[in-house]
């Protein structure tokens, strides 16, 4: 999606929704995962935030959008 200051085109990268995200590191634990969705995203070079499906589908037209 173009960025509003210059114009050019900027990537948007985000975690996608996750469903019961109070709960997601118990359940990764439990699925054998040694890190949490945190650390695991800014392994990625993404910090974590939760958005609900909403407002991830808003970000994904905004990008459609942008790319037009």
């Amino acid at each position: 999606m173009p960025s509003p200051a210059t114009g050019q085109r900027e990537t948007v990268s985000f975690i996608w929704p996750i469903e019961d995200a109070a709960r997601v590191n118990e359940r990764r634990k439990k699925a054998g995962f040694d890190s949490t969705v945190e650390e695991n995203s800014l392994r990625l070079g993404i910090p974590y935030k939760p958005l609900t499906l909403a407002e991830a589908l808003q970000i994904k037209q905004a990008s459609q959008a942008g790319s037009r």
